[in-house]
C-alpha cells in the first residue's frame, strides 16, 4: 500500500505525524478518518472555517500524503454529516447527521445513516431503525466484518456510552450498552472496533488515569467481557485532545484526530487536526 510505506518513511521514531495534506490546516477541523479497502482514499469528517458546518470529505492516497480533499456525494446531494466510517468490504458508507429522519423528522438530535456502494456513486443515505437511532443522540458508527455496528450514544441525562448492535437477517437486534469496564462513570465513546472483533480503541474524557482533557483507551474481549480499559499512553495521548482513532487496513497504522498543535491544550476551534502514527494493537495485552 502507498500509505502504508509512507507511513514507514515518515515515522522511523514512530511520532505521531500530522498528516501531510493541503486541508489539514488550521483554517478548518478535520477528524476522524476511514480508508476505503485498497487504501487509495481517506473519508473524513470536515468544518470549513467559514462555514462551520459538518461534511463528510474524502482526500486521494499519494505517493507523498494526500491529495486535495472533495466532498462526498450520496444520491447525488452532499453527505452533510460527521463521523464517517467505511465498511470493511467498502460496499457501505455510515455516518452522523441531523438530517430529518421521515416521521421523527420534528427531531434534531444526531441519528446514524448508511449510504450504499452503487458503481463509482454512493446511494441515497437512509436512516437506520428504532433498534440503533432513537431520541438520544447516536454517532460514530463502525461496522466489522461480520456486519455486527459499534456506536455511541448521548442519552437525555447526558450520559454518553459505548453500544452494539448485532447484525440479523432482517437488519439490526436491539442495541445494546457495552457493559462496565469499557463504559463508566466518565465520558466513554468514539469507539474503533478492529473487523474481527479483537479490540477496542475508544475514547474517555475527564478520567483520573488520562492525561488530558479526552484520551485514547484500548479494551480486549475476555471470558467475562472486555478486559480493564488502558489508556495507550504518553506516546499517543497529551495533555489536550486526543480523540476519533480509526486503523489504517494494515492493522498497523493509527489515524486519530488531535488539537496538539494548538497554543494551548484547552482550545479547540479550528485546531483538531488529522494524525497518523505506527500503533500495535496487541502491546497493551496483559499475558
Amino acid at each position: 500500500m502507498l500509505f502504508k510505506t509512507l507511513l514507514l518513511a515518515l515515522m522511523v521514531q514512530a511520532e505521531p505525524e500530522l498528516i501531510d495534506a493541503p486541508f489539514n490546516t488550521l483554517r478548518s477541523t478535520d477528524y476522524g478518518g476511514s480508508f476505503n479497502p485498497d487504501e487509495t482514499w481517506l473519508y473524513f469528517s470536515h468544518i470549513p472555517a467559514d462555514t462551520g458546518r459538518r461534511q463528510v470529505f474524502r482526500a486521494p492516497v499519494l505517493a507523498y500524503g494526500l491529495g486535495e480533499a472533495e466532498p462526498v456525494f450520496a444520491g447525488g446531494a452532499p453527505v452533510m454529516g460527521s463521523d464517517v466510517h467505511i465498511s470493511p468490504d467498502g460496499t457501505r458508507m455510515w455516518f452522523k447527521t441531523r438530517l430529518n429522519t421521515g416521521p421523527l423528522s420534528e427531531r434534531n438530535d444526531g441519528n446514524i445513516y448508511v449510504s450504499h456502494r452503487v458503481g463509482e456513486t454512493w446511494s441515497t443515505p437512509r436512516p437506520l431503525g428504532p433498534e440503533v437511532n432513537s431520541s438520544g443522540e447516536e454517532f460514530y458508527p463502525v461496522e466489522t466484518s461480520s456486519g455486527d455496528l459499534y456506536f455511541s450514544r448521548q442519552d437525555g441525562d447526558g450520559d454518553y456510552d459505548i453500544f452494539i448492535a448485532r447484525r440479523t437477517i432482517n437488519g439490526f437486534a436491539e442495541a445494546v450498552r457495552l457493559p462496565a469496564p469499557v463504559n463508566s462513570e466518565f465520558i466513554d465513546t468514539d469507539a474503533y472496533i478492529a473487523p474481527d472483533q479483537s479490540y477496542l480503541l475508544f475514547v474517555r474524557m475527564f478520567a483520573p488515569d488520562g492525561l488530558g482533557w479526552s484520551d485514547l483507551y484500548i479494551s480486549y474481549p475476555d471470558d467475562d467481557g472486555w478486559t480493564e480499559p488502558r489508556p495507550i499512553g504518553p506516546h499517543y495521548n497529551w495533555a489536550g485532545i486526543d480523540g476519533s482513532p480509526s486503523m489504517g487496513r494494515d492493522g498497523r497504522t493509527m489515524i486519530f484526530t488531535s488539537n496538539r498543535r494548538a497554543a494551548s491544550p484547552d482550545e479547540r476551534g479550528g485546531t483538531l487536526d488529522l494524525y497518523q502514527v505506527e500503533f500495535d494493537p496487541d502491546a497493551w495485552r496483559e499475558d
